[in-house]
């Protein structure tokens, strides 16, 4: 019976922090999204503009290693608290 319920509280914390991880990864994917296309603009060198490509592989670059950040930070949290 005891095991039964630290592993559900093992698996409820799995899922509460993977969802916490995706949804600040996502707000921090658009963050850094508009802050990449402020800061190096996707246009040619002679000024047309251009699909932000690099922009957005930047972006999802960053967020999956801070989406791994995140959830092992939290997770950690999870498991300490309960």
């Amino acid at each position: 019976m005891f095991m039964e319920n630290k592993k559900i509280k093992n698996l409820r914390n799995f899922f509460i922090s993977t969802i916490i991880a995706i949804f600040l990864s996502a707000i921090l994917f658009i963050f850094m999204c508009n802050i990449f296309m402020y800061f190096i603009p996707p246009k040619t060198p002679d000024g047309h503009p251009v699909m932000p490509f690099k922009q957005i592989f930047l972006s999802g670059f960053l967020s999956i290693i801070f989406l791994i950040i995140f959830f092992k930070l939290i997770n950690n949290r999870l498991k300490k608290y309960s």
